[in-house]
């Protein structure tokens, strides 16, 4: 009797160890896909630009992110796949790649008001930090739509993007969130808005759209699945739209 007692105690013991080892953390996989006609292109009865149009959609098919999230903070990171070794059409993958905004990784924390970018910039690897609260949403709780099976409503705001002339223009982005899912997070950068974005339709027609939602999943404290970005070189979003308006070949670091 004392015997068994004394595994059963080992056993709580162990086991209570995992438990007390393990949290939680909320996880949403986004896919994309173009709201461009592309049968309308044109493509001069040329075979190879032909090639090149069709293979956008698929190489959009093969792209994947993830978002991890908690009260606080949130990550947002592209989910490499053996998959991307298939796209033999370079045009078509970098197409695939750097539509919507998606290039890089994005870190949140809703406390600190605070939204920090890293992405690659020819040999360089940049960190660029900018506000939430920059992002000026607009909120039409009038307007609905059905988003898998949850509820979302519509919500506008404008991204700061430098067009070939050297001009910034204000383009629209369009956010489908839902309050049901109280979470003030979404993909790449867009955050803030009363609810969980489960699309976003990015100003060059490329839409990102939730494809699988798992909240409270378990896992080990050890992993921190979500953690601040800290290497590449610091910015702000102004001195880099600054550097890119020189068209400079290199960054280098903006003199204090």
């Amino acid at each position: 009797m004392k015997k068994r007692i004394y595994y059963l105690a080992i056993i709580l013991f162990f086991s209570n160890g995992i438990v007390f080892s393990q949290t939680t953390i909320n996880e949403v996989v986004y896919k994309k896909r173009t709201l461009i006609d592309l049968s309308k292109v044109k493509t001069d009865n040329d075979p190879t630009k032909e090639a090149m149009v069709k293979a956008i959609p698929i190489a959009m098919g093969k792209k994947a992110y993830k978002l991890v999230f908690n009260d606080t903070e949130s990550l947002f990171t592209e989910i490499l796949s053996l998959n991307d070794e298939g796209l033999t059409n370079t045009f078509a993958n970098v197409s695939a790649k750097f539509s919507g905004g998606t290039e890089g990784k994005f870190y949140i924390n809703m406390k600190q008001d605070t939204l920090l970018h890293q992405k690659s910039f020819r040999t360089d690897l940049l960190l660029i930090k900018s506000k939430v609260s920059d992002l000026d949403w607009q909120l039409d709780f009038k307007t609905s739509k059905k988003v898998g099976k949850y509820t979302c409503f519509k919500a506008t705001t404008s991204k700061k993007i430098l067009m070939s002339s050297g001009k910034t223009v204000d383009q629209p982005i369009t956010a489908w969130f839902c309050p049901e899912l109280p979470y003030p997070f979404g993909p790449t950068e867009f955050a803030g808005l009363p609810g969980l974005i489960l699309e976003l339709e990015y100003y060059d027609k490329t839409v990102v759209y939730a494809d699988q939602i798992n909240l409270n999943k378990k896992v080990d404290k050890k992993q921190k699945p979500i953690k601040p970005l800290k290497k590449g070189i610091k910015v702000t979003n102004q001195e880099y739209i600054d550097f890119m308006k020189k068209g400079g070949r290199q960054y280098t670091r903006p003199k204090k």
